[in-house]
């Protein structure tokens, strides 16, 4: 129920304005995309024991650090390629960004921008990152296209 609520509410609208954007200034323009998918047990906490994957804002442990809970060596691994991304874009802005100075990647693999081919392109944050080409398996595309069918999307 928490990951259909999370790509219904969240990640289907994240689609489609990134296709609308795609659509609307093409390979002009760069958009990374990405899914965190890294999840620990024990970020939930207590009040939360039906939660078992990593939903909307759980990345944030790995931007700011763990509130309470301590981090685990997985947990140290994504903060660390959480960070070294995210420093990234401030650090080399729109050259060579999030993967470093262009000559050697900082990240363990590229962070490929998304593209009009390949709109759902994501980077996902796991302890050994990856490229996806279906974002959230491409559920949050299926849904805004059975809404249009039905007259129930808002475009964008």
């Amino acid at each position: 129920i928490v990951q259909a609520f999370g790509e219904r509410t969240v990640a289907a609208a994240n689609d489609a304005v990134s296709r609308r954007y795609m659509e609307l200034f093409g390979d002009d323009q760069i958009m990374y995309r990405y899914v965190f998918k890294h999840f620990n047990p024990t970020s939930a906490g207590t009040a939360f024991p039906f939660i078992s994957i990593a939903t909307h804002t759980f990345d944030q442990f790995y931007f700011v650090g763990p509130s309470s809970f301590n981090y685990s060596h997985s947990d140290h691994i994504v903060a660390e390629i959480v960070s070294t991304a995210f420093t990234n874009f401030a650090k080399y802005r729109r050259v060579n960004n999030p993967n470093g100075n262009g000559t050697l990647s900082d990240l363990p693999i590229e962070w490929m921008a998304a593209t009009n081919a390949d709109p759902s392109l994501n980077f996902v944050f796991e302890t050994e990152p990856w490229m996806d080409y279906e974002f959230f398996r491409g559920r949050p595309y299926l849904n805004n296209r059975l809404n249009q069918i039905a007259g129930t999307f808002c475009a964008v």
